[in-house]
């Protein structure tokens, strides 16, 4: 018997002790990141700005030069913080990396030309105190390569565009079923994800486009999925960065407004168009495009969008370089329903004494004495609202849905802004390619 028990004994200290060596090798020690934000720039740092909404991984290299993850699945926040994360590593690990990935949930991903997401990545010394905060400002280049910089600073400027335009057009829904809390009975919509091809210095084709399905697989977008394609044209080179903003906010807003009216119905008119400004023979045409073209005017601009081109259709005034803009009055054209659809937009004017209508105000009549970022949250709600709710393939149904389901109130000032922009009173168009009277 005791000879039993000297044998446990040994066998158990022997266990001990190769559980201490074990730990004594690799102990891990918690790391809690307070806060930790990365800037990224180009050439000057005063142009830094940080990765909204990133999908974000904590990870770190050990001996062997392994890539070890310790913390994913949280993404940072609206200014591009990481905040209240609490990670393990090992006590001889020196340096701690965060990969922001230009992907989540709600927007979905930006990839390059060959789809792949873009992950920046950078790392910093671990403080003796295993408390970090810090923001971290600086460029990001790959393999020595100068001209890296730019395109990473640009991938995260058009990733941080896409991110607020979504969040604005979900919070002004929001802010609409808030307020009219009777829409949310038939309003049954979920804004969903959908990768967005960009790269610096690289275009298919001659302008931005959304694809319902794509063609090949092009890595995460796969064959017979929707993506968007943003290009990057070379003239935007010489911009400024403000103008290179506003560039990419048109596209952005443009083609996502098709993904979303695509989600709504199903399906989209296809085939082309000459011109924003051309006939069409097709009015789902002139309707989907005009869509997204009101929205690539509203979105970037708001209500301080010029009002000669808002009042263009209603004027013999040329008031741009092809002079075509007044011909399109009563026609069917992508420039047409943009103008109607601005016209129920924006507020009234003193400089377009016939159109007072604003949908906003027929609405909710205070409007005006309040918070003027929420005036225009309401009018692009409820806009988008009836869009998603009427199916709507055509200006005529839309505007029949308008008047049919109660979204149009002040019915006098309606029928002037149609009658305004060439419309009859149910919402179609006047006159045919050559200017000639349409009969009913």
């Amino acid at each position: 018997m005791r000879k039993v028990i000297k044998g446990c004994l040994l066998l158990t200290f022997g266990i001990v002790f190769f559980v201490i060596g074990t730990e004594s090798y690799a102990a891990e020690k918690s790391i809690t990141i307070n806060r930790f934000q990365l800037l990224i720039y180009s050439d000057k740092k005063e142009e830094a700005i940080p990765i909204k909404n990133a999908s974000v991984k904590i990870l770190y290299y050990d001996a062997d030069g392994k890539r070890q993850v310790v913390q994913e699945g949280i993404n940072s926040d609206e200014n591009g913080e990481i905040k209240e994360a609490t990670v393990n590593m090992p006590e001889e690990i020196k340096r701690i990396y965060f990969q922001l990935g230009l992907t989540n949930t709600d927007a979905g991903s930006l990839v390059n030309s060959k789809g792949i997401v873009y992950n920046p990545t950078v790392s910093i010394p671990i403080p003796e105190d295993r408390q970090i905060d810090h923001t971290e400002t600086r460029f990001i280049m790959n393999s020595g390569d100068e001209s890296t910089k730019e395109r990473n600073y640009q991938s995260v400027k058009v990733w941080n565009l896409y991110q607020t335009m979504v969040k604005e057009m979900r919070d002004s829904v929001q802010t609409t079923l808030d307020t009219f809390p009777e829409l949310k009975e038939t309003f049954n919509y979920t804004f969903e994800p959908i990768p967005v091809l960009y790269e610096h210095n690289y275009k298919i084709g001659n302008g931005a486009f959304f694809k319902s399905k794509a063609i090949e697989t092009i890595g995460v977008i796969k064959k017979g999925t929707p993506y968007i394609h943003i290009p990057h044209l070379e003239s935007l080179n010489s911009k400024t960065r403000e103008q290179q903003e506003e560039a990419f906010n048109v596209n952005l807003s443009h083609e996502w407004q098709h993904w979303t009216m695509f989600k709504a119905l199903g399906s989209l008119a296809g085939g082309d168009y000459s011109s924003h400004s051309g006939y069409n023979s097709d009015v789902k045409m002139s309707y989907k495009e005009g869509w997204a073209l009101f929205h690539a005017n509203r979105y970037p601009y708001g209500y301080n969008w010029s009002w000669r081109l808002d009042n263009s259709i209603q004027t013999l005034e040329t008031v741009d370089t092809t002079g075509k803009l007044e011909k399109c009055y009563g026609k069917s054209s992508n420039w047409t329903v943009n103008s109607v659809l601005r016209d129920i937009y924006d507020m009234e004017s003193p400089r377009e004494p016939e159109d007072q209508y604003d949908i906003a105000k027929d609405w909710k009549p205070d409007v005006g004495t309040g918070d003027l970022e929420y005036r225009k949250k309401l009018a692009n709600g409820l806009m988008f609202i009836a869009m998603v709710n009427s199916k709507a393939t055509t200006m005529e149904e839309y505007v029949s849905y308008l008047r049919e389901q109660g979204f149009v109130k002040d019915k006098i000032r309606f029928d002037i802004l149609l009658t305004l922009n060439g419309l009859d009173y149910k919402g179609r168009f006047t006159l045919d390619e050559e200017g000639n009277r349409i009969t009913y």
